[in-house]
Order: structure tokens, then sequence, then C-alpha cells
């Protein structure tokens, strides 16, 4: 992972796979959270295209340097949730 200097945006392309199988994330329940130690936020615009979700991270909102975690839950807080992290 690279360094980006705080106050960049930042565009996010996050492709995920099931047993190495690209599976299609269109149309489901999903919630994204971009955390790190002081924190988390939602992120409420994306998109999904397949398997690929898309979104940027605004400088506007950046407050802290250091390494973040994105959260991708399916069904959050609900029978058949399903939950995978990416760290940078």
């Amino acid at each position: 992972m690279e360094s980006v200097r705080i106050g960049n945006d930042i565009s996010v392309q996050w492709s995920i796979t099931h047993n190495g199988i690209p599976e299609s994330l269109e149309g489901r329940n999903l919630k994204i959270e971009i955390s790190n130690l002081y924190g988390k936020q939602d992120v409420s615009e994306y998109e999904v295209v397949g398997n690929t979700i898309r979104f940027t991270y605004f400088g506007k909102v950046q407050k802290h340097l250091g390494k973040y975690t994105l959260t991708l839950y399916e069904n959050k807080g609900e029978r058949g949730m399903m939950v995978v992290d990416a760290c940078t």
C-alpha cells in the first residue's frame, strides 16, 4: 500500500472474491466502514459493479494519519451476516 498525504481525495476500488472466485455484490444489503485507531466512519456513497466496490475517501473528512482498515458487511446485524476486512 502506498502512502497518501492527508487531505487528498483517495479513489478506492475494492474487489471481493469468495474462495478466490469473483462474486457479484450487486443487489446485496451492504455496509462499508473505514476505520483507524481513532474511530470509524460509514461510507455512505459507493458504487457496486460486479464484485468491485468503488468510492472516494474525501480529503475534507480525513482527520488522522496512519493505517486504515476497510470493513465490508453483508446483512449487518441480521441472519446470514458476513464480513470481510482489508487493512492498509
